[in-house]
């Protein structure tokens, strides 16, 4: 099953795992697609948090907890939405 670098279209693929295929066409991009990843986890993070300033926010008005933990958790939320602002 040898092939050629420059055509990786002629790979034939019988009997490989749909991943292990996935993964030779994508061999020379595996540098690009892990930076692509990582800045993809550190942009999108933030905006995971939402739901557990949320449910901080829920917590404090059902229990009754000081005003102070709100506009802790309200701050956070203004903060998360300053940072990922689109124009």
């Amino acid at each position: 099953m040898a092939s050629s670098p420059a055509r990786p279209l002629d790979h034939r693929s019988r009997g490989e795992h749909p991943l292990r295929t996935l993964g030779y066409l994508l061999r020379a991009d595996r540098r690009r697609l892990a930076v692509a990843v990582a800045v993809f986890t550190v942009k999108h993070s933030p905006i995971w948090l939402l739901p557990l300033v949320t449910a901080s926010i829920i917590d404090t008005v059902v229990q009754h907890q000081p005003i102070t933990r709100l506009w802790t958790s309200t701050g956070v939320i203004l903060f998360i939405l300053l940072v990922n602002y689109r124009s």
